[in-house]
């Protein structure tokens, strides 16, 4: 069971991060994915683990930043079993690993938002996506039609705030997008990862605000 979790985030959202948390902390193998499945009630989830020993040690996660919450993590009132041994989250990682970014990232400074660790899979309400369009797209005569069809239908996932197309340097051709909410942004995520677009997988990740400013703004 985890309390105080964050009124505004999804279940898929809670699961990814719980489960990215695990991996980076070494509490389970990379590729293995040890909560299957979380439900969310007003500030409070519960989380099916993949097996006893998962959820033996997803009670290490008592007290890992979660947007501007820890959370706090512990069996259900009603479990019988004798409790295993675990560790506080800020006494198992001497240096936290798995801070997800403060929704107002932009009022910190560069090497403040750094040092929160935070890495591309982290919720949040800015996504960029790949293999969309291509170098020749950009030169095309049709490449506003091609733009507006691709915000038609990620408007379909929620409020679209902005949409802009790197179309030079490291990030060309990559399509970035600004949501109202986590929750629209990781409806997305879900569903444009699926798809396939000219032959190709759709790459959709999630990046922090800072990094979206800091692009838009070049």
């Amino acid at each position: 069971a985890f309390a105080y979790t964050p009124t505004d985030v999804t279940e898929y959202e809670l699961r990814n991060f719980l489960n990215d948390a695990m991996q980076r902390s070494k509490l389970c193998f990379v590729d293995h994915e040890p909560i299957i499945s979380c439900r969310i009630h007003k500030r409070y989830a519960f989380a099916q683990c993949a097996t006893i020993e998962d959820a033996d040690k997803a009670l290490n996660l008592n007290g890992v930043p979660f947007y501007e919450s820890k959370l706090r993590v512990s069996r259900p009132s009603k479990y019988l079993s004798s409790p295993k041994p675990a560790e506080v989250w800020q006494d198992m990682m001497q240096n936290p690993i798995c801070t997800v970014q403060p929704r107002h990232a932009a009022s910190l400074a560069a090497n403040e938002i750094h040092n929160v660790c935070v890495d591309d899979n982290s919720p949040s309400k800015f996504i960029r996506l790949k293999n969309i369009i291509t170098v020749h797209d950009l030169e095309a005569e049709d490449f506003e039609d091609l733009l507006e069809e691709t915000k038609e239908e990620c408007r379909q996932f929620g409020n679209l705030r902005s949409t802009f197309v790197s179309q030079s340097g490291t990030h060309a051709c990559t399509i970035f997008l600004e949501y109202d909410s986590t929750r629209d942004a990781a409806r997305a995520i879900e569903a444009l990862r699926k798809r396939t677009f000219d032959g190709h997988s759709v790459q959709a990740e999630y990046i922090d605000e800072y990094t979206f400013h800091d692009i838009l703004s070049k």
